[in-house]
């Protein structure tokens, strides 16, 4: 981990914190995601999608007609450039919303959806150590994520300013604050089995830039934080300039 050393209790303590999950992980779906749903038979225009897991998909009501509970739905899933043909079981339906399950054979598709969407998978499974847990700062208070796969959010907070932050999603690592330029790079050396040290004991590969895929992958990692204040999701989103704009 980057920021193995802020951390004053046990990491023990905060693991037994996370949530179990006895269902596929749901992502809420935005404006960034290149993912829609539209039936075949009959052909109709693409349904509004909501959330998305590994084994079924919520819509947005919206002015669809709905068959009855338990009906199947034949339809066809487009994830960035691929189409997968998949049959739907209607488990729900409410006036703001309808949920499906996937029917067999969906493991293709499965395999997709965790694979475009592992970014917001390990953003949602992150856990929140309590301020008080890490090591103090001078000029404000800490906060931090962190999750598996070394995936971490950490910043420094002053009043309702963020000064710093940094973030690591998949060895992509982003960093900037309040009057700091943004800097970019990739993670390229961690030492897990170390003793608690400081984040020199990983090294940066530093960029001059990222694209835009990486810029959405940012975001997207940000937006789907649980925990995460509003305001403060805000605020990081207003320190990546004109790339921040919330999508949600």
């Amino acid at each position: 981990m980057i920021l193995k050393n802020l951390f004053v209790k046990k990491q023990e303590t905060a693991k037994q914190e996370r949530p179990f999950h006895t269902r596929a992980t749901r992502v809420p779906l935005s404006q960034l995601h290149r993912i829609s749903f539209r039936q075949t038979d009959p052909p109709l225009e693409p349904f509004a999608l909501s959330n998305i897991s590994a084994s079924g998909v919520g819509f947005l009501r919206g002015s669809v007609q709905w068959p009855e509970v338990g009906s199947i739905i034949q339809g066809e899933f487009t994830i960035s450039e691929q189409k997968f043909p998949i049959e739907l079981k209607l488990v729900y339906v409410t006036q703001q919303a309808a949920g499906c399950q996937f029917q067999p054979p969906f493991v293709e598709l499965a395999k997709a959806i965790a694979n475009y969407l592992q970014v917001e998978i390990a953003a949602l499974e992150m856990t929140c150590v309590p301020s008080h847990t890490l090591q103090e700062e001078p000029d404000g208070t800490p906060c931090w994520f962190y999750g598996e796969n070394n995936s971490e959010l950490y910043y420094v907070l002053n009043g309702e300013t963020i000064l710093r932050f940094h973030a690591v999603f998949f060895a992509n690592y982003i960093e900037g604050g309040k009057g700091v330029p943004l800097k970019f790079g990739v993670v390229v050396n961690d030492h897990p089995e170390d003793k608690p040290a400081h984040k020199g004991a990983s090294l940066i590969h530093w960029e001059s830039h990222w694209n835009e895929e990486r810029m959405d992958s940012a975001k997207r990692f940000l937006c789907h934080i649980q925990k995460l204040k509003k305001e403060h999701l805000d605020a990081l989103l207003g320190l990546l300039g004109p790339h921040g704009r919330n999508p949600g």
